[in-house]
């Protein structure tokens, strides 16, 4: 019983980390770096920043690994790869000796409440494909397989690419080439101190980037064979560039890639408080707060091209994770006939202010007075209705419900109020005049004049809006 008393007497003197894979909430002290592999499996991997990790748990169950307790331990990791309910996880540790620092790995099936050893064979057949890790180039700590270095260089180059193995502080090398790695996706939360108000991701599987800031134009070089423009003078033109930003980043990241620092730039906190309203076809109505919430957003949207693309064919937003997925296929797609000739595709993008809200997955872009991309008539999106400045820039201005405080008693739409007047519309009229229009409205409503609203700019809205033939 000699060996049962070591391993109490080890257990009790070596403390640590303990982690519970089942909680995507993880203790402090340690780094978790995310990615994906092949049919919907999600990767973690997982170290201790200061601490080791001394016991790994999967809910109620202890998965045993003895060597853990081991006083000569100096490193361990943990990478968790699940895909349903299936699970393996493989431990790597390091134990010093007189000839140095040895590795030791074991790998672990979790399924059926049970845990089961298992090959390194069983676990490349399991993962069947790449692990495509998730890149955010905003964070300095990275997966250590992402090497990442910069160059005194006028346009604050960096430079990222992915490695089979990486060094620990005490110079030894931990080797991780039985599995293959790649960046499977670009994050991007803030550019230079802004906030974007989301996460954008750009799924591009690749070995090397670059990064380049020619500002306003923000360069990201993708295996030498696609480049992406990001085009940022527009919200830099909005925010000015107030140093009021508060950035605090962390390598912790969320299952997507998203930091769990808080950035906010000051126009997209301003427009956080936007009033709710929703949208029914191309008209914004009013909604109740407690049942819509309005958020404003920095969306990239392609640029240069013949025509303008909708926003559902190059993004897609989740509301409940705040993040905005760009369809790449498509983007490479549509630029690669103005690209040819050259040795990579070129993609320029806009950043162009935008709303969001958080029970649709819809993407709204702000009102021509926000400078946004043009459209053509076909092609344009619902915009957001505004009053002017000196009347309270950015609140949604609500044009059904306005029309309806206007109506006489009686008159219950816009058919009626045309009927109850002297004006005819043909089928082939385009449009009311501006000028028959107010007629109208004084002599119906006398007191219209005297309300405290921006008249001129109401009419412009409603003759351009609401009264096409």
């Amino acid at each position: 019983m000699f060996w049962l008393a070591t391993l109490i007497y080890i257990r009790c003197a070596v403390t640590g980390i303990v982690l519970d894979l089942t909680s995507d909430i993880l203790p402090e002290g340690v780094e978790t770096f995310y990615g994906t592999f092949p049919n919907g499996g999600v990767y973690r991997f997982i170290r201790g920043i200061e601490a080791l990790i001394t016991e790994i748990n999967y809910g109620g169950e202890h998965i045993d690994y003895t060597a853990l307790y081991a006083s000569s331990v100096v490193y361990a990791h943990v990478e968790d790869f699940c895909r349903g309910r299936n699970r393996y996880i493989r431990l790597h540790l390091g134990r010093s000796s007189e000839k140095g620092v040895s590795f030791r790995y074991r790998t672990v099936q979790h399924c059926m409440n049970k845990a089961f050893l298992k090959n390194t064979r069983d676990l490349i057949k399991f993962i069947a494909g790449p692990i495509s890790l998730t890149l955010d180039i905003t964070l300095e700590k990275l997966h250590p397989l992402v090497g990442t270095r910069k160059e005194a260089h006028p346009y604050d180059a960096r430079y990222f690419e992915i490695y089979d193995r990486f060094k620990l502080d005490c110079g030894c090398t931990v080797k991780m080439e039985i599995v293959n790695y790649q960046i499977g996706e670009i994050v991007i939360s803030q550019i230079e101190g802004i906030a974007l108000g989301y996460t954008a991701v750009f799924r591009m599987p690749c070995r090397k980037i670059t990064t380049v800031n020619k500002s306003p134009h923000h360069c990201i070089n993708v295996d030498d064979q696609i480049e992406m423009i990001l085009d940022i003078s527009h919200i830099r033109k909005i925010n000015g560039l107030k140093g009021n930003i508060s950035w605090n980043p962390t390598c912790s990241a969320s299952r997507n890639g998203a930091p769990s620092g808080r950035l906010e730039s000051e126009v997209v906190s301003k427009m956080s408080s936007l009033p709710s309203f929703t949208i029914e076809g191309n008209n914004a109505t009013a909604a109740s707060a407690s049942q819509v919430y309005t958020r404003s957003i920095y969306l990239f949207v392609p640029s240069q091209l013949e025509y303008a693309p909708l926003i559902e064919q190059f993004a897609m937003y989740d509301p409940s994770r705040k993040i905005v997925t760009y369809d790449m296929d498509f983007l490479v797609r549509h630029y690669e006939p103005q690209s040819a000739g050259n040795s990579r595709t070129t993609i320029h993008m806009t950043a162009a202010h935008a709303v969001v809200r958080s029970d649709s997955s819809s993407i709204l872009l702000c009102a021509a007075s926000q400078d946004p991309p043009s459209y053509s008539q076909a092609q344009v999106p619902p915009t957001e209705f505004t009053l002017t400045d000196a009347y309270g820039a950015n609140e949604p201005f609500d044009l059904e419900n306005f029309i309806i405080q206007l109506m006489p008693p009686g008159l219950e739409t816009i058919a009626d109020l045309l009927d109850a007047s002297d004006i005819h519309i043909d089928d082939d009229e385009d449009d009311v005049s501006s000028g028959e229009f107010r007629s109208l409205i004084s002599d119906l409503t006398p007191t219209f004049d005297q309300l405290a609203l921006p008249v001129d700019h109401t009419f412009a809205e409603m003759e351009g809006n609401a009264f096409r033939g």
